[in-house]
């Protein structure tokens, strides 16, 4: 059989995507390449435990690791001056936990003493998969972002399983 052309067929019921995502490997299919620990408040290892039968990144916390800002898992932008002044930016991400975590979105430039954009609210990850959802419009404060994930803690030695995530302009 010789393939000389091939069409991509959409659903015309699929909805439209409203975000313009830059993250590469959000659905953790391609391992955890991309993904940053920070803090050593957790380990991470990918698992055959996807939301929809695929891959996903576990989270592990430490035994000593309980606050939130002790255990972040993010992805670095393609530069610092990445994000612009007055776009607005969505992100979504499913969790699901087994000690009901508290997970933020969050959006930071570490070097430069950590000032950040955090998601307005924080979020307890449940047994099943839970779908997060925000955005933010980008007012240059702080004035540049060089990272963007989530942080989360809770109770110690606690898991955090993490797939789909996405983030990047709204159209």
């Amino acid at each position: 059989i010789t393939v000389t052309k091939v069409e991509l067929y959409k659903d015309p019921a699929a909805p439209e995507e409203e975000v313009t995502n830059i993250l590469v490997n959000g659905d953790f299919e391609k391992d955890d390449a991309g993904w940053m620990g920070w803090w050593s408040g957790y380990t991470q290892t990918i698992v055959d435990e996807g939301r929809n039968g695929g891959s996903a990144l576990l989270c592990t916390l430490s035994e000593t690791s309980a606050n939130l800002w002790e255990a972040q898992l993010y992805w670095s932008l393609p530069s610092a001056d990445y994000l612009q002044v007055g776009v607005t930016y969505a992100y979504e991400y499913y969790v699901k936990s087994d000690s009901a975590l508290t997970v933020q979105f969050l959006a930071q430039k570490p070097s430069d003493g950590y000032p950040a954009v955090y998601g307005p609210d924080t979020f307890k990850a449940g047994e099943d998969w839970t779908l997060i959802t925000g955005e933010f419009t980008y007012d240059g404060n702080p004035d540049s972002i060089d990272r963007v994930g989530i942080q989360f803690g809770g109770t110690p030695n606690a898991k955090l399983w993490v797939d789909d995530f996405i983030f990047g302009p709204k159209k």
